[in-house]
């Protein structure tokens, strides 16, 4: 499976449109092959963003029916209507490492349900929304859609169901729990729904709710650089945060290319040491690069709180992540050893 499509929604909240324009710069720069569609939730596009018309798709909406929630689960529904594999997204998530959307997919077949992040919810009944891809014919399966009617049939029905608030409130994350349940449904039958693991995808996100921005020196933008994130969930609001936001996309280089080897060993070839070094999981990392390249000549690595002098984490089982000066990923599960070979010797 490979993507085609990368689809995702936004309203006319300010909050979300000044996304818009970077998020278009974002996939594009990384994925200048792919069709991009956000649905635009709106009675008409404004002038001011006729310029990205051609990835726009307007949707008009229901009468009392709030636009947030049609834009959270437009995305559920809305890829049944296209075309090829769907990659379905939010509007301030943006790429930073290409590989990490292709090598963790390509082996699978295209009549697969894939979601790339690890089941979530506080009783483990929510999907991610992002990042979840499916043949078009998948999502029109799953969540049998075949017209627009159809969609707001599905709009309707379950925007009744519920009274709507923001701000996290009642139904704000209905999208995700509806998903949970369409796919855990569908799954029964066919047994074609694949969660990734992160420790296994070396998933490692950039992420505001962990991102000081006064860290943004130039080993930070270094690490961008390089592919060492996987994603950036951006600062909020886009106008108070834009130079950091469009620093970073102008970082993302989709020619660098980074091999990834989930193995217990690293080998390393005469000169080459280690660029960077993470632990944590998730969105919540420490940086351990002076810990491990100390840690060479014993030829091994313990990955353990312990080693790196880093604290639990939620209770959730942790990753260590290395890329290598020769571009080479490594990655080892909490209380796993690494060990460390030198091809010279």
């Amino acid at each position: 499976m490979l993507i085609d499509c990368i689809c995702t929604s936004c309203n006319n909240n300010s909050t979300f449109l000044p996304f818009i324009k970077p998020f278009i710069k974002s996939w594009t720069k990384l994925f200048p092959n792919i069709i991009l569609k956000i649905i635009f939730i709106n009675d008409k596009i404004p002038p001011y963003l006729s310029k990205f018309s051609k990835y726009l798709i307007l949707f008009k909406p229901p009468n009392k029916m709030h636009t947030s929630f049609i834009s959270q689960h437009i995305r559920l529904l809305y890829p049944a209507l296209l075309k090829g594999n769907i990659l379905i997204t939010d509007i301030d998530l943006f790429p930073l490492n290409r590989q990490y959307f292709i090598n963790n997919i390509k082996k699978y077949d295209n009549n697969m349900f894939i979601c790339f992040n690890q089941i979530c919810g506080q009783k483990h009944d929510e999907l991610p929304m992002a990042y979840n891809i499916a043949n078009a014919k998948t999502w029109s399966e799953i969540f049998n859609i075949q017209s627009l009617n159809d969609i707001y049939n599905y709009l309707h029905f379950h925007y009744n169901k519920i009274q709507y608030n923001l701000n996290n409130g009642n139904g704000w994350n209905s999208d995700q729990k509806n998903l949970f349940t369409y796919i855990t449904k569908w799954d029964k039958k066919n047994k074609r729904f694949l969660c990734l693991n992160d420790n296994n995808t070396h998933f490692c996100r950039l992420d505001r709710n962990y991102f000081n921005p006064t860290d943004f020196n130039h080993d930070f933008q270094k690490k961008i650089k390089f592919g060492l994130y996987t994603d950036y969930h951006a600062l909020r609001p886009y106008q108070d945060h834009k130079h950091i936001t469009d620093t970073i996309i102008h970082l993302t280089n989709p020619s660098i290319h980074i091999q990834k080897i989930n193995s217990n060993k690293i080998l390393l070839q005469q000169n080459e040491i280690f660029l960077f070094s993470y632990y944590g999981c998730g969105a919540s990392w420490a940086d351990v690069t002076t810990i491990t390249n100390k840690l060479i000549p014993h030829k091994s690595i313990h990955v353990h709180n312990k080693t790196f002098n880093c604290d639990p984490v939620f209770g959730k089982s942790k990753n260590l992540i290395i890329i290598t000066t020769s571009f080479k990923s490594y990655s080892a599960k909490e209380h796993e050893t690494l060990l460390i070979l030198s091809s010279y010797e």
